[in-house]
């Protein structure tokens, strides 16, 4: 028997606190019961900030726990409902966070919001394997507008950070050994700006952060700070000294991105964050198939600036890459980034038909199927196995690829159950990328899981140095 409830209307979403279900355009949205308490309390003070503390105490009556946790629950209610650009939820710095949408209280008389989930059809099946060129019939899609870089932070806010959120601890720094004398070895990027105002643009530019943001993940001497993080001050009037020290980082790099056709210009410039000081600047012009080695070459030069030298063993050459094949790959990271995962998958699959040693492609397809099972679309037992598929074929292709070993690993673990496997993958990830957040994360789980409680938390402490702005409070 359901329990009667306020139900409110913003934007395409109902919210119906009796039946405890969000929906979007009628369709149900995932949303953790936690995360859906921090909405429906947000939703009942709209338009007036709501403290903090008064967040925690509501919502945690019995127990302590860490701001940070309840930074986890907001950035979930922020990529249920596809808000980066805070249409919706404001955080007031230091304070907590406002509904500043329009918001409209249903009538009990009013028509019911939709069906209960048990009443729901069941998830559409796919295809089987990445073999087939397309899937039969269309899956429900994921919830929309979420930053990729937040996927797997998805996973870890719903079955690790949770388990271990009462736990009176705070993260703490860590060292990576002695700081560069000039600059420093701790790195912020903030969103590479287009140039253009051409929407297709700015994602453009937003995948060309990724990327950079990526590459410099791969340089074990530097700590780069999680992207979700460095987003929010993509548009701050902050100054540049006061945004470092709340990213805490010694040096940000800033640029903008320019495409015209085939063709890409990146300028980019590294401040040392205490004075705001431009330490070196520069421009590539590279043809869109080199963009990869381009980025390669930025995070290099970056190194070099902040007193890093980087091992020419750990230096990948990228080989370049058909226009029309990164064209294809471009579409699908886009797609996946709104859930709309079946579009996503027949990009990624038709930049592997024109290139079949495409890596990346296949790293983004065992993502695309993970969000189909963790999202509900299909059954696990049929979602990871292709998931598992993937991941290994990129792999096979390039071991260096340190999301698609975190893939494979997150497969082994929920799995296979493979316990063994699912570590020496975490590690082989971290040791490829120590500066991914979200798979230190799931890694602190899986040490969780088999009973290592004082290593989970050094993982954790590790995840929140990284992304000192409050696990994902970004996305």
């Amino acid at each position: 028997m359901s329990v009667s409830g306020p139900r409110y209307a913003f934007g395409p979403f109902q919210l119906d606190v009796g039946e405890s279900l969000l929906l979007r355009d009628q369709q149900p949205v995932p949303l953790t019961g936690k995360a859906f308490s921090v909405l429906a309390l947000l939703l009942e003070r709209a338009g007036h900030l709501v403290e903090k503390q008064e967040l925690l105490e509501r919502l945690w009556p019995d127990a302590f726990v860490e701001e940070a946790v309840l930074s986890v629950n907001v950035a979930a209610v922020r990529r249920a409902l596809g808000d980066d650009e805070r249409r919706y939820i404001e955080t007031v710095p230091r304070r907590g966070y406002r509904f500043v949408g329009e918001v409209r209280r249903i009538d009990d008389e009013a028509q019911a919001p939709g069906p209960a989930p048990a009443d729901l059809p069941a998830p559409l099946l796919a295809e089987p394997t990445i073999a087939e060129s397309a899937p039969a019939e269309p899956t429900p899609p994921a919830p929309a507008g979420r930053r990729r870089v937040a996927r797997l932070r998805w996973a870890v806010a719903a079955v690790a950070v949770l388990a271990v959120a009462v736990v009176a601890w705070r993260a703490r720094p860590f060292g990576l050994g002695t700081p560069a004398a000039a600059v420093g070895r701790s790195v912020a990027v903030l969103p590479l700006r287009s140039l253009s105002a051409d929407p297709d643009q700015r994602r453009f530019a937003a995948a060309m952060t990724d990327l950079l943001v990526t590459e410099l993940g791969g340089i074990p001497a530097l700590r780069v700070v999680s992207q979700q993080s460095s987003a929010l001050y993509a548009d701050s009037h902050m100054p540049l000294p006061a945004i470092a020290r709340e990213l805490k980082a010694d040096a940000i790099v800033e640029g903008t991105v320019v495409r015209e056709g085939a063709h890409v210009r990146i300028t980019a410039q590294l401040l040392q964050a205490s004075s705001d000081r431009q330490v070196w600047a520069a421009s590539y012009d590279r043809d869109l198939g080199d963009t990869m080695a381009m980025q390669e070459e930025v995070a290099e030069a970056i190194a070099r600036q902040v007193g890093v030298t980087v091992d020419p063993a750990s230096v990948r050459t990228p080989a370049r890459v058909a226009p029309a094949v990164y064209e294809a790959y471009l579409r699908g990271l886009y797609f996946l980034d709104e859930g709309r995962t079946d579009q996503a998958v027949a990009e990624f699959r038709s930049a592997v038909a024109a290139d079949p040693n495409y890596g990346p492609a296949y790293t983004k397809i065992a993502s695309a199927w993970f969000d189909r099972a963790f999202f509900g679309m299909m059954p696990p037992r049929e979602a990871f196995p292709t998931m598992k598929e993937a991941a290994l074929k990129a792999i096979e292709i390039d071991d260096r690829d340190a999301e698609a070993h975190a893939w494979l690993a997150t497969e082994k673990l929920q799995y296979e159950w493979d316990w063994a496997g699912a570590e020496r993958e975490f590690r082989r990830s971290l040791e490829l990328n120590p500066s991914n957040s979200e798979v230190r994360h799931m890694y602190s789980h899986y040490l969780l899981t088999v009973g290592r409680r004082a290593e989970s938390m050094a993982e954790m402490a590790r995840a929140f140095q990284i992304d000192p702005v409050g696990l994902g409070a970004a996305t």
